[in-house]
């Protein structure tokens, strides 16, 4: 990947610089998703009962930008939720990290479905403020703890598309617990780097 960085510092920069710079760095990723659907009868004659899993593992050699929240923003990110797009998860940014996930899908009533998530993710040498000055990020050493991720809700099917009403928690201090609700499908546009 090539990347062409423009940094012009803002009032809480401190002593920070306007730099431009070019970025070259390699990224590899694997995911796989598999569902394993019992007593299916779907396509309109609902009874569902599905489980899967999922396995997301991505590794860049991508250096620091200008800044640690620059640093966050153009590395690979893990996005478990639909609404995990909308925040802003230091602990869900790495230039390396690996998850795990398991989905549960069950019919309750008619077109009413139960669904529930939960995901575990590591960091491998995960951006960290630099103890001089925290606006600049360096590299950790280690492997992060794991960090868990849980979703449950029910999803209603109407004839233009999913209502949906979801209970979240987030390994995150300041996302730590969230309730997401929409009707129809939510779409978002790929990352510029992914």
């Amino acid at each position: 990947m090539s990347a062409q960085e423009k940094y012009t510092p803002g009032t809480t920069a401190g002593d920070l610089t306007e730099r431009s710079r070019t970025h070259n760095f390699l990224k590899g990723s694997l995911f796989i998703e598999q569902y394993f659907t019992f007593n299916k009868v779907d396509s309109v004659g609902r009874k569902v009962n599905a489980w899967g899993y999922i396995f997301d593992a991505v590794a860049t050699t991508q250096g620091p930008f200008a800044t640690y929240r620059a640093s966050l923003t153009s590395a690979p990110v893990f996005l478990p939720l639909p609404d995990s797009r909308t925040l802003f998860l230091d602990r869900y940014r790495g230039t390396a990290y690996a998850a795990v996930g398991l989905r549960y899908t069950r019919a309750v009533l008619g077109p009413v479905e139960w669904r529930t998530e939960i995901y575990g993710h590591v960091l491998v040498r995960q951006w960290e403020r630099q103890e001089g000055n925290t606006l600049l990020a360096e590299r950790g050493n280690t492997v992060s703890r794991p960090y868990l991720t849980a979703m449950t809700g029910f999803v209603y099917q109407t004839p233009v598309g999913p209502a949906s009403l979801q209970f979240i928690h987030y390994d995150d201090a300041d996302n730590k617990f969230g309730v997401f609700a929409h009707i129809g499908y939510v779409l978002f546009r790929d990352r510029s780097l992914d």
